[in-house]
């Protein structure tokens, strides 16, 4: 699956909007806490091993 940088941008800019956000910062704050987001039960964050990142 491809996504343009401008879909990705103007996404985000209207996640902002909606739920009046400030940056993307808070919305990854605003994920985690509504549960949209969490961490994997090992705590690990990244979700890719190493060799796949950046493809």
């Amino acid at each position: 699956m491809f996504f343009s940088p401008f879909a990705v941008r103007a996404h985000g800019q209207r996640a902002m909007t909606k739920l009046e956000a400030r940056d993307r910062a808070q919305l990854v704050v605003i994920a985690y806490r509504t549960g949209l987001a969490r961490t994997a039960p090992d705590g690990r964050t990244d979700r890719l091993p190493q060799e796949d990142v950046g493809r």
